[in-house]
Parts: C-alpha cells; sequence; structure tokens
C-alpha cells in the first residue's frame, strides 16, 4: 500500500533495533536474506551511501514529500521510497533521480515460489500463515518481489529485487517518470502480478539499452 510518511530514523539506521538485534547479529538480518544473500557488505555499501549523500540531507528528503510503498504488516525496512531526487532502497541503495536515463520494471523469472505466489495471488501478505509444504516460510513476502534494473548516462545497469504489491507498481513507475527524465522500459507481466517464464528483465533491458 501507498505511505505518505516513514520512520526516518529506522530507514537511515539510526535505530538499529527490529529486525537487526544486536550489532553482531546483522548479518542474520531478514533483509540479508531477501536482498544479499551474496553479498556480505551489503549493509556497509548502504551505511556508505548515507555517509556520501548526507544524513542531513536525507533527512530532509525524507521530511518532503514522498511516495513510498510498504506491504501492511511486513517489516517497515521493506519500504521502497521516492523523494523529491532519491530512490531509497532500504539497505539496497539510495540512487539519484538525477543519473536515471532508463529504467524498467520486470517480474522475477522463474522464482522458485512461482507456484506458491500464483496459488495466493489476491490474498493480503500475512506474515503467520504457515504453509502446508515445508520450506516455504520465507515465500509469504517472496511472492510479491519484482525487479527494477536502471541505467544511468554512462549506460552503467543497476538492478534490485524488492517486495511491491501488485496494486502500487503502476503508481511507482509513475511517480519514477514523473521525477526524472528517463526511458521506461516496462513489461506488462509485472503489473500483472506474473512472474516470467521466458527470460529476465535484466537480459531483455541489456538487449535494449542501446536502441532507445
Amino acid at each position: 500500500m501507498k505511505i505518505d510518511k516513514v520512520d526516518i530514523e529506522k530507514i537511515l539506521l539510526t535505530d538499529k533495533r527490529g529486525i537487526y538485534g544486536q550489532e553482531k547479529d546483522e548479518g542474520k538480518g531478514f533483509f540479508k536474506k531477501l536482498f544479499h544473500g551474496k553479498n556480505k557488505d551489503a549493509g556497509t555499501y548502504y551505511e556508505e551511501r548515507i555517509s556520501e549523500i548526507g544524513r542531513d540531507e536525507l533527512e530532509q528528503e525524507l521530511s518532503g514529500e514522498i511516495d513510498a510503498y510498504w506491504i501492511a504488516k511486513s517489516d517497515p525496512m521493506t519500504t521502497i521510497i521516492l523523494t523529491e531526487n532519491y530512490l531509497i532502497l532500504p539497505n539496497q541503495d539510495i540512487f539519484p533521480l538525477e543519473n536515471v536515463k532508463k529504467f524498467a520494471l520486470g517480474a522475477v523469472y522463474l522464482p522458485d515460489y512461482m507456484q506458491y505466489a500464483y496459488d495466493r495471488e489476491g490474498v493480503p501478505y500475512d506474515p503467520e500463515y504457515k504453509s502446508e509444504y515445508e520450506g516455504e516460510e520465507s515465500y509469504e513476502l517472496d511472492r510479491f518481489n519484482i525487479d527494477l534494473v536502471l541505467a544511468d548516462e554512462e549506460n552503467a545497469i543497476y538492478t534490485y529485487t524488492f517486495p511491491m504489491e501488485i496494486p502500487d507498481r503502476k503508481d511507482f513507475r509513475d511517480r519514477l517518470s514523473d521525477r526524472c527524465i528517463a526511458n521506461d522500459l516496462s513489461e506488462d507481466l509485472v503489473f500483472e502480478g506474473k512472474f516470467n517464464e521466458d527470460h529476465s528483465i535484466s537480459q531483455d533491458f541489456l538487449s535494449n539499452i542501446f536502441k532507445t
């Protein structure tokens, strides 16, 4: 759902309670599992981005007019935020919108949880839901995952994965378009809540990036 306010202290990692617990347990946090399975330094990189841009500037951005998208009952750190000048993906990256020259929202390519997601399509996120099948504990939030691919003015490509409810995806795409001068290469499947069974949006994006 779309929200107009976020917990700035959490987004900027001032408050490291919640999913992080103690500092020594940070590597076990849910966000690490969801977004950075192969990147052990992901949290450190996000903290570096906060330092590079400046906490004061980011606090001011987050205090202004924002478009934020959050799945009700999920951890607030899964919120995806558009400020006037930045795309903020907590614990992943903070991307200056002026650098976005092309972007695409895409359906995840053949995820392990695809059938699970289709079986529960239209059902709100329920962190207490227990599947009858072993090993599906993480699928309840994963089923909302989408891919976002960005290209900057030098055609460097950045790919992110995060959960977002189906009704929010078109609005997010429109607001992103409003905030940057960029070509939109999004695919229709993602707005229909479907998954891609042919190719990843990253592959499609790479093949089309020099054509637009």
